[in-house]
C-alpha cells in the first residue's frame, strides 16, 4: 500500500470516529476541549487558506452563537502539516527561533524541488463541519501532491527537532471552552446537519512556519516565516 493510500485510509477511519462521536454527544453533551485547559503550545508547519477563510469565519462566528467555544477565523486558520506540541508551553525566542530558522530552511528546499506540476496537485477539498464532544473541525480530502508534501516536510523536520506528522489535512474551527448537557446543544446539533455546506476545494497557496499557544481566551498564532507557492 502507498503512503498516500496509507494516509487517506486513515484519516477517513478518524472521521468516521467523529461522526460516532456526535451521536455520543447527542445523548451525553459536550465538553470542554482538554487542550485547552493544558495549555497546549509549540510549534509547527502550516498550510493557510486564503480562499476560504471569510466563509470559515462566518461558520465559526455561527457557530459560538450556540455554544461557548474558542473559535478560530481569519488570523489562526490552519491545516497542520506538522507539530510539536506540549503542555504549559511558554515560547522562548533564543530557544525556539533558531529551531523555527530550520523548518523554515527545509519547507524553502522542499518547496524548491517541487515541479510545477506537483504544486498544483496540492489540493484538498474541504466538506461539511464534523463535530466531537471537544470540538469541530472541517474534513479534508487530499490529493496526493498535498499528501507528499506534508510527508516530505514532517520526516525531513524530524532531523531538527522531536515534529510529529499531523493525522489528517483537516482545518480545526471551534474547540468547546465549557461543558454543554445535551438539552442545550439541540439547536448547535441542528445546525450543523442541516445548515452548513462543504467549502469546497482550496488550492495550496500560503505554509506558514509559526509557533503557537492556546488558552481559555484565544489561539495564539504568531508567524514566523511565509510561503507562497
Amino acid at each position: 500500500m502507498d503512503s498516500f493510500t496509507q494516509f487517506v485510509q486513515k484519516e477517513q477511519s478518524i472521521y468516521a470516529k467523529f461522526q460516532d462521536a456526535a451521536l455520543r454527544a447527542q445523548q451525553t453533551g459536550l465538553k470542554q476541549d482538554p487542550a485547552i485547559t493544558k495549555k497546549v503550545g509549540g510549534l509547527g508547519v502550516v498550510t493557510r487558506h486564503p480562499a476560504i477563510s471569510n466563509e470559515l469565519t462566518a461558520l465559526t462566528r455561527r457557530l459560538s452563537q450556540f455554544v461557548s467555544c474558542l473559535a478560530y477565523n481569519q488570523k489562526n486558520e490552519h491545516s497542520t502539516l506538522c507539530v510539536q506540541d506540549e503542555s504549559n508551553f511558554t515560547f522562548s525566542a533564543s530557544k525556539h527561533n533558531p529551531i523555527l530558522n530550520g523548518l523554515a530552511g527545509i519547507v524553502s528546499s522542499t518547496l524548491a524541488n517541487m515541479s510545477t506540476a506537483q504544486k498544483k496537485d496540492c489540493v484538498v477539498n474541504y466538506g461539511k463541519p464534523l463535530y466531537n464532544e471537544n470540538t469541530v473541525i472541517i474534513p479534508g480530502k487530499p490529493r496526493p501532491g498535498y499528501v507528499d508534501l506534508l510527508l516530505a516536510i514532517s520526516e525531513a523536520s524530524q532531523k531538527i527537532t522531536n515534529m510529529r506528522p499531523s493525522w489528517g489535512t483537516h482545518i480545526t474551527a471551534i474547540r468547546f471552552l465549557h461543558p454543554h448537557p445535551p438539552t442545550e446543544i439541540v439547536a448547535f446539533c441542528e445546525f450543523i446537519e442541516k445548515q452548513t455546506k462543504a467549502l469546497g476545494e482550496n488550492i495550496l497557496e500560503t505554509i506558514d512556519v509559526c509557533w503557537f499557544q492556546l488558552s481559555t481566551s484565544l489561539f495564539q498564532f504568531s508567524p514566523h516565516r511565509r510561503f507562497s507557492l
